[in-house]
């Protein structure tokens, strides 16, 4: 039972990580924005800095539900599959740090690739876990 509440915040985070990437390059343009707004002002913008409502509320919700998708994949680790979402933490905090280093037009183009990659991975847990029954981890671990 606690699996299956489990996997349906999955694929609620799914469906949000799906509309994330239709707005991707839109949180682009206010990260871009973000960066700017301190380099000049040497201080973190408050709600009345942003352009517009729609924006401030774009990117608390884009903060809100990297939190939620993060803890979600912290608690996979837990689950039968924990192998596949100790790559997903990993891979992510290792792309975060390189990316550091790289251009922003790069970082927006792995990025998105990354996000996709992700929210693909995360339907295949889901549909795995409520529809196929199989073990990810050892199909995996035999492919290779």
């Amino acid at each position: 039972m606690l699996s299956q509440i489990f996997y349906f915040f999955g694929l609620i985070i799914f469906i949000l990580s799906v509309s994330r990437i239709f707005q991707y390059f839109k949180l682009i343009e206010i990260k871009e924005w973000l960066l700017a707004f301190k380099k000049v002002t040497q201080k973190e913008p408050v709600k009345t800095d942003f352009r517009s409502t729609k924006d401030y509320n774009l990117f608390v919700s884009f903060g809100c539900l990297s939190i939620f998708e993060t803890i979600w994949i912290i608690l996979g680790f837990m689950s039968s599959n924990w192998l596949i979402f100790l790559a997903l933490f990993l891979s992510g905090f290792i792309l975060k740090q390189i990316l550091d280093f790289t251009s922003f037009t790069i970082q927006k183009i792995v990025g998105l690739i990354f996000t996709t990659t992700k929210s693909l991975v995360i339907l295949i847990l889901v549909i795995n876990h409520f529809h196929l029954h199989q073990n990810l981890v050892t199909l995996i671990v035999n492919w290779f």
